[in-house]
Order: structure tokens, then sequence, then C-alpha cells
């Protein structure tokens, strides 16, 4: 499976309300709320903004459109991020997701070198927790059936 990540724009708009809106999206998510255009096209602007210093990437496995994998700074700081990615349905239970984040982790290595990596996911969700403890995330803490996990990605020397 061949793997690019290019910036997201938007042009992507519609692909993404599409996809932010999916019903098993909305299930595991902490605001499981539909999202308005409006607002969907007000917060892609504001992201897109921070694109640079906050990696916000359309995945394109085998030069198709999957889904997408982003990086938000959290508490102002340099060096945590925390990850949130979605692939398209047709792409889901095939292994993608480990590749994906495996591919977007270099990416960030070699824009920002090492860093701390969050990711909140619903506790009942299986697949994503056996990715993200696979890709050995450690757990550490769990809230309101969100459960957060952490690993330190740095240059191998």
């Amino acid at each position: 499976m061949r793997i690019r990540l290019r910036d997201v724009s938007l042009d992507d708009s519609a692909i993404l309300h599409h996809w932010r809106n999916e019903p098993s999206v909305r299930a595991i998510s902490i605001n499981s709320e539909n999202i308005e255009i409006r607002d969907h096209i007000d917060w892609l602007r504001r992201r897109i903004e921070k694109s640079k210093s906050d990696p916000f990437w359309i995945v394109l496995l085998n030069d198709q459109l999957a889904g997408y994998v982003r990086f938000d700074r959290t508490l102002n700081t340099d060096n945590i991020f925390e990850v949130s990615i979605l692939l398209d349905p047709v792409f889901r239970g095939q292994g993608a997701g480990v590749q994906v984040l495996n591919y977007a982790f270099s990416r960030i290595l070699e824009e920002f070198g090492g860093c701390t990596i969050i990711a909140q996911v619903r506790s009942s969700h299986l697949a994503s927790l056996t990715i993200f403890l696979g890709l050995g995330f450690q757990p550490l803490t769990i809230e309101n059936h969100f459960l957060k996990l952490s690993k330190r990605i740095k240059l191998e020397n």
C-alpha cells in the first residue's frame, strides 16, 4: 500500500465534512452531534491557518482519498501533540491505520524532532485501542469513557 500525505486545503471541505459526520465517526467522538456545514467551514479555516505548526494532512492510499491525520499542539507546548486519525470506511479493517500513523509519526519527526503524542480513544472502540496500544502508546487516564494514551517519539541515534 502506497501512503502519501498532503496538506489539507479548503478544497477538501466537502469530503472532510462528509467523513466527520459519518455515523460511526460521530458515535466514537467526544461530541456526538452532527457538525453543521457553516461550523465545519469556520473550523477548517481556523485549523488550516495553524497547519504549519500543527500538521493536518489528507491521507492518500494508492492515490485514493482515504482520510486524514491531524496533530494539535496541547497546552501551547512545542513538543506535545494530540493525534486525530480518520479513515474512510472503505479503508478500515485492513491495517491501514497502523501504517498511516507510523508514516505520519515519521513526518512529525522530520519536521519537529522528538515529541510526545497523545491520543484520546473511546474506551469501547476496540479497533482504535488495539492500534494505539500496538504502537506502544501507554495509558495515562480515563475520563468520561475516553482513555488518554501517550507515546514519546524521537529520532534514533
